[in-house]
């Protein structure tokens, strides 16, 4: 973005908060192409931001969060329910700022990509740097062009099929 301030900032590749376990098996990018690596999770991190820049991502961070507690949240009821077949259910509803989250997945794709071999975004030039309108997208500057994004679907009770 050009405008930091601060020193550089441990980012982490994904968000510690999206993951239940204190380490994390990871192979793929640059220093761990040939094996896995187990990786504390507070290890799992580069220094990819200035403190500014990660400060300015802590909400998608905690989207994240909000999203993978709801998931977790999910699971375990979802188990709790198949054991109690007859007792009534009451519903449950979780809000998820979606916009939030989808900047968010474009964070960790950045993340991961950055200083790899590959190139980031269709029209990325050079490998391991992200356009420019990818990372104003990320901080929330721009949208998402056209239908690029995430995509969610959801079923419609007594939908008609078409």
């Amino acid at each position: 973005m050009g405008n930091c301030h601060g020193k550089a900032s441990r980012e982490h590749y994904v968000s510690e908060s999206f993951f239940s376990h204190p380490a994390v098996r990871i192979q793929g990018l640059h220093w761990c192409k040939g094996a896995p690596v187990i990786v504390g999770m507070a290890s799992a991190t580069a220094k990819i931001l200035c403190e500014s820049h990660n400060s300015a991502l802590s909400p998608l961070d905690v989207e994240a969060s909000n999203f993978m507690e709801a998931v977790r949240e999910h699971i375990r009821l979802s188990e709790v329910r198949s054991k109690a077949r007859f007792t009534p259910l009451h519903i449950r509803r979780y809000n998820i700022k979606a916009r939030l989250l989808e900047r968010w997945l474009l964070k960790v794709l950045l993340n991961l990509s950055f200083e790899g071999s590959l190139k980031i975004g269709v029209s990325g030039v050079e490998a391991g740097k992200p356009m420019q309108d990818l990372v104003e997208v990320a901080f929330g500057l721009r949208g998402f062009p056209g239908k690029s994004g995430m995509c969610v679907f959801r079923a419609i009770p007594d939908a008609v099929p078409l």
